[in-house]
């Protein structure tokens, strides 16, 4: 299962979400973005990017849901989860 998960500003519920479909048996392949650049974001996001990245996960910095629109990515995950709610904060 290829899932997209939004706007993880702090990538706490990525990692929430990789341990939840691993224990329901899936191996998934997921891709993060966070709409922050590296460069702008604390330590620990930059910790938790590189342990999701150990354990497979694709994290992306500097991404905004409308470039994603725009290079069709759409076409290449099964599932989409939003987590928003840091857009307004952020810009």
């Amino acid at each position: 299962m290829s899932v997209l998960l939004l706007g993880d500003e702090n990538l706490t519920f990525a990692g929430c979400l990789l341990q939840q479909l691993r224990a329901e048996g899936h191996g998934p392949k997921l891709t993060v973005t966070v709409t922050l650049a590296a460069e702008s974001v604390r330590e620990e996001v930059l910790q938790r990017a590189n342990a999701l990245t150990a354990a497979g996960v694709s994290v992306l910095f500097g991404a905004s849901p409308l470039q994603l629109k725009t290079e069709n990515f759409g076409s290449r995950f099964q599932e989409f989860v939003a987590v928003l709610p840091g857009l307004p904060f952020h810009g």
